[in-house]
Order: C-alpha cells, then sequence, then structure tokens
C-alpha cells in the first residue's frame, strides 16, 4: 500500500502573449492511495488486484482553471489478474490466466464544453507453456488484449486555435500478440 503526493511543473498552459499558443508554465497537483495484492492461492495459482484513487488537479494555469481536476485522469484505476500454471504431470508448464482492468470516466480536454469522457472496463487473457532442458528455459506465450474489442477513448479533447480542432487518443482493439523466450 501506499500513497503518494506529487507535483508535475512545466505543464503547458496557454500564452497570454500570444493567444492560440501555449507555454511550459503551469502545474498539476496528484495524490492518492495505491493498493497492490499478490499472492498465491494454491501452487501454481497466482492472483493480483490493484486499485489507485487518483486526485489530479490544476494547481497553477493561465486558462483560470485552477482547482479543476486534470483533464484525461480518471479518478479510480483497478484490474484483477489470475493464472495458473500446471505443476507436475505430461503438461507440466502449461500455463494460462485471465484479467480484467477497470478505468472510470475522466474529464474531458481544453476549451471544448465540459463533459466526461466514459470509463470502461477490458478483459484479457494470456496461454503459455516453459520447458526445462538442461540449464536452458525454453517459454512460448500468446496473449490476447482487448478479447472482447471494446472500443474506448483514453483521452479526448481540443486544441486551443481558433479552428477548435478536436483529438482523441482511440483505445486498443483485440490485439493478439506472441512471445518465445531462452533463457540460459
Amino acid at each position: 500500500m501506499a500513497y503518494y503526493d506529487l507535483t508535475k511543473t512545466n505543464v503547458t498552459t496557454s500564452d497570454p502573449s500570444h493567444p492560440g499558443f501555449n507555454i511550459a508554465q503551469g502545474a498539476v497537483h496528484s495524490r492518492g492511495p495505491e493498493l497492490d495484492i499478490q499472492g498465491e492461492i494454491l501452487p501454481g495459482w497466482n492472483v493480483i488486484a490493484t486499485y489507485a484513487n487518483i486526485d489530479s488537479r490544476i494547481s497553477k494555469s493561465n486558462d483560470g482553471n485552477v482547482g479543476s481536476r486534470q483533464f484525461n485522469v480518471p479518478r479510480n484505476t483497478g484490474s484483477v489478474w489470475s493464472t495458473y500454471e500446471l505443476q507436475s504431470g505430461i503438461f507440466e508448464g502449461l500455463k494460462f490466466g485471465g484479467g480484467v482492468t477497470l478505468r472510470d470516466s475522466q474529464e474531458a480536454c481544453c476549451d471544448a464544453p465540459p463533459f466526461k469522457l466514459a470509463g470502461y472496463a477490458t478483459v484479457d487473457l494470456l496461454a503459455g507453456y516453459s520447458r526445462q532442458f538442461g540449464d536452458t528455459k525454453v517459454s512460448v506465450q500468446l496473449n490476447v488484449n482487448n478479447l472482447l474489442d471494446k472500443h474506448y477513448f483514453t483521452g479526448i479533447g481540443t486544441f486551443n486555435d481558433p479552428f477548435q480542432m478536436a483529438w482523441a487518443d482511440f483505445g486498443q482493439p483485440r490485439t493478439f500478440m506472441g512471445q518465445v523466450s531462452v533463457q540460459y
């Protein structure tokens, strides 16, 4: 368990001398608790759970928004993961698992009318196999991220310009990632 209290300086804020431009003179203050629990329930069965509560506020700005929540930062985040690896028998070294990641809603950025970006949850899976050959261990693993192909945004906002152009950060679509490793 931890409690953090951080201040990030040189955050961009509007330049009062040059409208439409930004300068690195702002600051953001973030604080809150973070909890990680990890353990082996039975031989080969591991679980890890995480949670963070993020109170992130603008502490210095030329935009008149001091005290507002920092944009694109969720208030709550968490995840739960579980894996199981067979400990004996013909399939010893076979591992499979899955997890859920949750992210709370967040304030949208900049000059747009105030609104919240919806929170989301994603589901991930993994399967792998490890085998020892003398002093060498060979492992293969396949991960599936965002198994349900959830469509979500991790950030959204507008640029500080006369055209009110907008941007969006799209979440990762369903992704398959393989890995082969050799340890000697």
